[in-house]
């Protein structure tokens, strides 16, 4: 690394210059984070003291939310009609609590009432204690069986994820986009008003600020609400390095190399952009020579871009998993910078570009709808169509190419696990059981999984153990031991149709003479290491039963949890190789023994 490499605008790597002014609802949610809460009184029952080496060897432990989920509770819930879930995003948790006829119906909207809480992740029982301070908000909700709440749960500081979370709730838990409610009470409890919040200001549907925000709160059944709807969404400019970095990154061998510069471009194209809908950044399109295309399918926003002049050949497709949702107008913004790769190699007249992304497999399938629009609208080679989205996307990628084997070409998840863990121990946002798994076994689905060596769960080498990362997790799924991380690998090798490697060969793999293979920690039947940018990239292919190779995973050298352009730039040169027969749904290897 030379420590003297620099390159234009290299000064943003500071914070200052990788901040955006806090919108309204991220002033509310730190002010709500630090203040005291008057805890009340929870039942001293032993229900509530487990410890986590007991709780963990339980039945109705959640892994990913990092809980005990006790049926005494839940049953009492169920009994009134409710329904609920222990969650996790982004290292946060939160709860879900609604009347379980409006889940199974979904033809209503109803108001989301949004509760922020602090509770001890260490605790396995945070969920039930939860749930039993806030009863009289779970009773409203069963008797009058009309509103969704969510309690964002953070562990004693302010809430990271809400934006996630509250599009969640609007997209799966019937929640009314128009009726977005904040609980103001510990506010009130603790003797404060809105004006009394530095730099907090509320605006009207017109954007125009409101001078006496304190006189906007409403009530909901005693509760002091405030509506934020259409307010939540704040400007959030994810710093390039991602969120989930546990320390172990060099940044400033990342900041020091091609990588970096390619990283600090797209993030200051986010910075520069507030909306989809500036009339400048289709200029930097057009500029670039492509076609932006915004459509809507169910009322959901979804993007295309493809080049400028005609396509001599139709144009294979890839389909990024990555939220363009309304009301957020900087969400698109976030995604292209994110995956800038491919919207040029898009202007270079190689692919079309897509991107759409919801929060359940159900209303990802909606995918299936636009690509058949694209297809009408667009010159679309709809047998090579590919799939890639990162972290809880690249589980939503996977998951759809499951259900939907004949619509897709090749998949290219990003910042997932190599292994293929139980439910029992998934950290994903859609496990994956025994039923998914034998279906991966009946299907031919060429898949290139692409992650970090410093992601933090320590997903590669496969070999070695990896670490807790966060308060409340059990030290199992993408922080196990080398044992377990073996036995997922063996799971995932069985689900991608590979021969088996015994525990043995894998254990084995890390006196390889072969680089690539010492980095991944399990053998591969061919292998190389590749250096773009500043990085090694450790590659490996498994060769399936067929004898073809349609398995492989990339791991780069000094990456966390992120999106990086060479990581795409490997998942296209993957993912280009291959179509699908339309009639019969066989793989096609338009090019063969690429690497």
């Amino acid at each position: 690394m030379n420590t003297s490499y620099c390159y234009e605008n290299y000064e943003k790597w500071s914070d200052k210059g990788m901040k955006a002014a806090p919108a309204a609802i991220e002033t509310l949610v730190q002010a709500l984070g630090q203040l005291p809460e008057e805890r009340g009184t929870v039942d001293e029952n032993p229900l509530y003291s487990v410890d986590r080496e007991e709780a963990k060897t339980r039945p109705e432990y959640h892994y990913k939310a990092g809980c005990l989920d006790m049926p005494v509770v839940i049953e009492k819930l169920q009994a009134k009609g409710l329904h609920y879930e222990s969650l996790e995003m982004g290292a946060t948790r939160w709860l879900v609590i609604m009347p379980q006829e409006l889940l199974d119906s979904r033809d209503r909207k109803v108001p989301l009432l949004i509760v922020f809480h602090k509770e001890d992740y260490d605790d396995p029982c945070w969920a039930m204690k939860t749930l039993e301070l806030y009863a009289s908000y779970n009773n409203a909700a069963a008797e009058k069986k009309d509103r969704t709440i969510l309690y964002l749960v953070s562990n004693q500081e302010p809430c990271r994820m809400f934006q996630g979370m509250i599009t969640e709730g609007i997209q799966n838990y019937c929640g009314d986009r128009d009726r977005v409610y904040v609980d103001l009470s510990n506010l009130k409890k603790n003797g404060l008003a809105l004006k009394d919040l530095q730099d907090f200001h509320y605006c009207d549907r017109n954007g125009e600020t409101v001078t006496d925000p304190d006189a906007q709160i409403e009530e909901l059944d005693g509760i002091p609400v405030l509506n934020f709807s259409w307010r939540w969404v704040t400007p959030w400019r994810p710093h390039p390095i991602g969120g989930a970095n546990d320390g172990t990154i060099d940044l400033n061998w990342l900041y020091r190399s091609g990588e970096g510069e390619k990283l600090l471009r797209q993030n200051q194209f986010m910075m520069r952009f507030s909306s989809v809908k500036d009339p400048d950044v289709l200029t930097y399109w057009d500029q670039m020579g492509l076609n932006c295309g915004i459509h809507y399918v169910n009322e959901e926003r979804w993007v295309i871009f493809t080049p400028k002049h005609p396509a001599l050949e139709k144009l294979p497709v890839v389909v990024v998993f990555e939220e363009v949702n309304e009301p957020d107008d900087h969400a698109p913004i976030q995604a292209f910078g994110n995956y800038m790769t491919y919207a040029e190699i898009a202007a270079q007249g190689d692919c079309a570009l897509i991107f759409f992304a919801m929060e359940s497999p159900r209303l990802n399938d909606w995918l299936c709808e636009i690509l058949a629009d694209a297809g009408r609208q667009y010159p679309l080679d709809l047998s090579r169509v590919y799939l890639t989205g990162h972290s809880h996307n690249g589980h939503f990628v996977q998951e759809f190419a499951r259900r939907h084997p004949e619509l897709v070409a090749c998949i290219a998840p990003l910042g997932n696990s190599p292994g293929l863990p139980t439910p029992e121990v998934s950290h994903e946002a859609v496990s994956v059981d025994d039923e998914r798994a034998a279906k991966m076994e009946t299907m031919d689905m060429p898949t290139c999984i692409l992650c970090g060596c410093k992601e933090v769960g320590c997903m590669v080498p496969i070999n070695e153990a990896g670490h807790a990362f966060e308060a409340g997790i059990n030290v199992q799924g993408y922080a196990a031991s080398a044992e377990g991380k073996t036995a997922m690998w063996q799971r995932r090798l069985k689900a991608e149709r590979c021969p088996q490697q015994s525990t043995e060969e894998v254990m084995a793999a890390a006196s390889s003479p072969n680089k690539a293979i010492r980095a991944l920690g399990f053998p591969a039947d061919r292998a190389e290491t590749l250096w773009l940018d500043g990085f090694e990239h450790y590659i490996g292919d498994i060769r399936n039963i067929d004898g073809n190779y349609h398995f492989r995973v990339v791991a780069i050298e000094n990456l966390s949890h992120m999106v990086a352009p060479s990581m795409n730039l490997c998942a296209w040169n993957y993912m280009r190789q291959f179509a699908r027969d339309l009639k019969s749904g066989k793989v096609i290897e338009l090019e063969t023994g690429m690497i």
